[in-house]
């Protein structure tokens, strides 16, 4: 991987999209020995399912400001490395009873038009006219035009190429299973099979695995582990055509390559274990068969777990507390956030390692509010 002795100015622990857009906007402004370590494969099968989105729909005023800049960045990412075709621009519903669609108005009369979001909730009826399979107990449906279906798979390897081409290196299939300090400041990290990396900052974006890594740096993170189940079904491309969210049932419905991606979660753990659940695969088709007409048709062709870092606070972590070991930064707590927002908070990062300063909508999201209780209540994420 390398040489003993050679220390890589930045080396990010994770190759999401997070992790990525963070090496590609620090190689792109010059930064030389930037290095990604990936454990499995970038844009594997083990990518997020809201990665697959993006939105600007939140609860708190702070992630709606954030995400409503992340829109921006993603987009103009996605153009600088080429890969403008894994955006879609679909738009987004929300599936509500009576009091979540009453929660849903004061939300668009008191924060989303303020901040520049466009949200109507309507009778399910009249939204089924655009979405005509939609059905099931909900009575109200909530849309947005800002947002819409991701590619993340193809917009990561996008990114990949365009950091490496930058002069990012790019490690795939190696874990890392600890990080070094000394002397009160990182030094590295642990490689299985490899050593010892050194490196003279460290940035943790490995997801549900960041809690535990952080730890080996004497850093503790209020981040938990929550398993999640996703469900692929047969290509069947009239099924929907934009995100479908169904807060009451905590799942997400997204239309991915002409077939249809579903998850449920079912609930937090300490430590991520793989394999499917027969609670998975049940809890994925009762979402299927009250949202969807006809869905108990539908064909299952693969499932597989997948891990969301949660915070207290459902907000993701970005940058660093002061009385941690100098070099040590953190990108992770991405829980119902997507690709934008991944996004933005790798740039967001990148500004803090090369300027000293996040820009003004990142800031609230760095690890010392839960110490300072500023911490942020988002109920739309996660």
């Amino acid at each position: 991987m390398a040489a003993r002795g050679y220390a890589w100015k930045v080396l990010v622990v994770g190759g999401g999209l997070e992790g990525l857009s963070l090496a590609y906007r620090l190689a792109s402004r010059g930064m030389q020995r930037v290095i990604v370590v990936e454990g499995r494969g970038v844009g594997g099968p083990q990518t997020p399912i809201h990665s697959m989105t993006s939105r600007t729909v939140y609860s708190s005023r702070e992630t709606v400001a954030l995400a409503v800049e992340a829109r921006k960045a993603l987009k103009k990412l996605a153009g600088s490395v080429k890969a403008g075709g894994a955006l879609r621009e679909t738009g987004h519903i929300w599936l509500l009873d009576r009091r979540e669609a009453l929660v849903f108005r004061r939300w668009r009369e008191g924060l989303w038009r303020q901040l520049g979001v466009s949200v109507e909730v309507k009778p399910l009826q009249e939204a089924s006219k655009m979405e005509p399979l939609l059905s099931g107990p909900w009575e109200y449906a909530a849309y947005s035009p800002q947002g819409g279906l991701v590619d993340s798979r193809a917009l990561a390897a996008a990114v990949a190429r365009a950091a490496r081409k930058a002069g990012a290196t790019i490690i795939e299939g190696a874990r890392v299973d600890r990080v070094e300090v000394s002397g009160g400041r990182v030094a590295g990290v642990h490689v299985e099979g490899a050593g010892l990396v050194p490196a003279e900052n460290v940035v943790v974006a490995a997801g549900a695995a960041t809690p535990a890594l952080a730890e080996t740096a004497g850093v503790a993170i209020p981040i938990v582990a929550r398993r999640r189940c996703v469900v692929e079904t047969e290509a069947y491309a009239s099924i929907v055509s934009r995100p479908v969210w169904v807060p009451s049932q905590d799942g997400l419905m997204v239309q991915a390559a002409g077939g249809l991606e579903v998850t449920t979660a079912s609930g937090a753990i300490e430590t991520p274990r793989p394999g499917v659940t027969i609670d998975c695969i049940a809890g994925v088709s009762a979402l299927i068969t009250q949202a969807i007409k006809g869905g108990w048709g539908i064909r299952v062709e693969a499932a597989r777990p997948y891990f969301q870092p949660i915070t207290p606070d459902r907000s993701p972590v970005i940058g660093r507390a002061d009385e941690w070991p100098e070099g040590l930064y953190v990108l992770s707590g991405f829980a119902g956030h997507g690709a934008d927002v991944r996004v933005y908070a790798g740039e967001a990062l990148a500004s803090l390692i090369l300027d000293g300063k996040m820009p003004r909508e990142a800031q609230p999201f760095t690890p010392d509010r839960f110490q300072k209780g500023r911490l942020i209540r988002e109920s739309l994420a996660g």
